[in-house]
C-alpha cells in the first residue's frame, strides 16, 4: 500500500473517531477510542499531524461549528444547543463562542438581524499591529485602516449581496457597523462576525506556543514585544489563493496594484466606493484579455483563471479542505497549476487554519529570520526551512511575529528599549 493510501485510511479512520467524540460528552472521549482500536499516544499524534492542534481543540471547534449552524438555523433553545452539539451546558457554548466569534451564543443568535455589532477581544489583544496588517495597501479597495482605531472592510453575503463593515476596535470590544448593498438578509450579521473574527484572529489558540517560551528561548525572544498576537485570516478561502497566485516573484506594491485591478475590474462594490474580493464564479467567468491589459502576465492569468475555474465548479473544495486532513490539503492544492510550496503554506495558513505552516521562499520572512537569527548573509530556503523547524508545530503563529517584527510601531519601540 502506497504511503498515501495509507495516510489517506489513517484519516478516515481518525475522522470517523472525531466525529464520534464529537457527539458525545467530552468526558468520554477516552471511551471512543477502544471501538477505533486507538491509544491516547496515537490519538494524540493524529491529531496534531493531521490537523495541526491538539485533540481538545479540534473536538471544540467541530462542536462549535454545530452549535453555530443550529443557533443561526433554528430556534431551539440554547440549552438543547448546547448539548446537542456535545457540550456540557450554555456555560461552555459561551465560552468557546466568544473566544471564537467574540459574542456568546445568544449574541450570535441575535446577530442574524443585526445591522450593528459589538464583538470582545481576546485577552491581550494586538491592536496596532493587527490594525497595520489589515491596512497595509493604503489605497485598496477591499479593506483599509481609515484611523488610529478604525478600519472598513467589503464583504461578500450569501451568494450575490455585499455589505460595508466600518469598525472600531477599542481596548476590549469591536464595534462595527453595517452597510448593505442590496436586500436586507439575515446572513449579513453572522457573515460580518464571522469576517471580523477571522481578519483579527479570534479563533486562533495562541495559549500552546506562548507557554513554551517559558522553557524556549528562542519563543521568549520572538514574541517577547508581541505577547498575544494572532495570526490573521482571509475573510473567504479563496481570497488567499488569488492573493497567492498574484503575489508570487513580483514586489509587494505591484502585487497590491494588481489585486485592485482585478477587484476593481470584477468585484462587487459596496456603500460607499468599497468592493469586495471577488468570488470565484466572477474570477472564472473572465477571459484573458481584460487581465493582460492590466499587466497580468500570461502566467498568472493561466494560474488565476484555471484555479478559479476549479473552485467554481467544485472540483477544488476549499471549504472541505478546511475540515480535512492537512496532509491531504496540502498534496491537493499543490497539484493545482500555479502553486508551489509557498503558495499552499499560505493558504494553508491564512484560509485554511492551519497552525504547522511555513511559506519558505517568502522574502518578507526571509528577511525577518536574518535579522532574528542575526545572520548577516543572505539564507537559503533549506536555511528557512530549518529555522522555522524550531517553532514546529507552531509555525503559522511563529511566521506572523516575524512579519510583524518589521512593523514602524515596534521598530520606534525597540529603538527605546536598547
Amino acid at each position: 500500500m502506497t504511503k498515501r493510501k495509507t495516510r489517506t485510511r489513517d484519516w478516515h479512520s481518525f475522522n470517523a473517531f472525531l466525529n464520534a467524540v464529537v457527539r458525545a460528552s467530552e468526558r468520554d472521549w477516552r471511551e471512543q477510542m477502544s471501538q477505533f482500536d486507538f491509544t491516547e499516544s496515537k490519538v494524540r499524534e493524529a491529531s496534531v499531524r493531521h490537523c495541526h492542534r491538539e485533540l481538545e481543540h479540534v473536538v471544540a471547534t467541530r462542536r462549535l461549528s454545530n452549535a453555530a449552524t443550529a443557533l443561526h438555523e433554528t430556534e431551539d433553545n440554547l440549552d438543547s444547543v448546547a448539548t446537542s452539539a456535545g457540550f456540557d451546558g450554555v456555560h461552555q457554548l459561551d465560552m468557546a463562542m466568544l473566544a471564537t466569534y467574540g459574542l456568546d451564543a445568544q449574541g450570535w443568535r441575535s446577530a442574524r438581524g443585526a445591522r450593528t455589532l459589538t464583538l470582545t477581544l481576546p485577552p491581550d489583544f494586538r491592536r496596532e499591529e493587527t490594525l497595520s496588517y489589515i491596512g497595509r495597501d493604503r489605497k485598496s479597495p477591499i479593506q483599509r485602516r481609515t484611523g488610529e482605531t478604525t478600519f472598513s472592510v467589503a464583504i461578500p453575503v450569501g451568494k450575490t449581496n455585499t455589505a460595508r463593515v466600518d469598525a472600531e476596535v477599542g481596548t476590549t470590544q469591536v464595534t462595527a457597523q453595517l452597510t448593505l448593498r442590496g436586500k436586507c438578509s439575515d446572513g449579513a450579521g453572522p457573515s460580518a462576525v464571522r469576517a471580523i473574527s477571522s481578519l483579527l484572529g479570534f479563533g486562533d489558540d495562541t495559549t500552546a506556543f506562548e507557554d513554551r517560551a517559558r522553557t524556549d528561548p528562542t519563543i521568549a525572544g520572538l514574541i517577547a514585544r508581541r505577547p498575544g498576537l494572532r495570526v490573521s485570516r482571509t475573510i473567504a478561502p479563496f481570497d488567499a489563493v488569488v492573493w497567492s497566485i498574484i503575489g508570487q516573484q513580483i514586489s509587494l506594491p505591484f502585487a497590491y496594484q494588481l489585486l485592485r485591478e482585478l477587484t476593481e475590474l470584477v468585484g462587487s462594490k459596496t456603500p460607499g466606493g468599497m468592493v469586495a474580493m471577488p468570488r470565484a464564479e466572477q474570477v472564472a467567468s473572465l477571459e484573458e484579455a481584460p487581465l493582460t491589459a492590466r499587466k497580468f502576465s500570461r502566467a498568472k492569468v493561466s494560474y488565476l483563471l484555471g484555479a478559479a475555474r476549479m473552485c467554481a465548479d467544485g472540483n477544488l473544495d476549499l471549504r472541505a479542505l478546511q475540515t480535512g486532513s492537512a496532509a491531504d490539503a496540502y498534496e491537493r492544492l499543490l497539484a493545482v497549476r500555479g502553486l508551489g510550496p509557498w503558495s499552499v503554506n499560505y493558504i494553508m495558513m491564512r484560509a485554511l487554519g492551519f497552525a504547522d505552516c511555513a511559506p519558505i521562499g517568502d522574502a518578507g520572512l526571509r528577511r525577518a529570520l536574518q535579522r532574528f537569527f542575526v545572520v548577516t548573509s543572505p539564507i537559503t530556503d533549506a536555511q528557512m526551512s530549518a529555522y522555522m523547524e524550531r517553532f514546529a508545530p507552531n509555525r503559522s503563529l511563529a511566521t506572523f511575529h516575524l512579519w510583524r517584527s518589521f512593523d514602524k510601531a515596534l521598530e520606534t519601540q525597540d529603538k527605546a528599549l536598547e
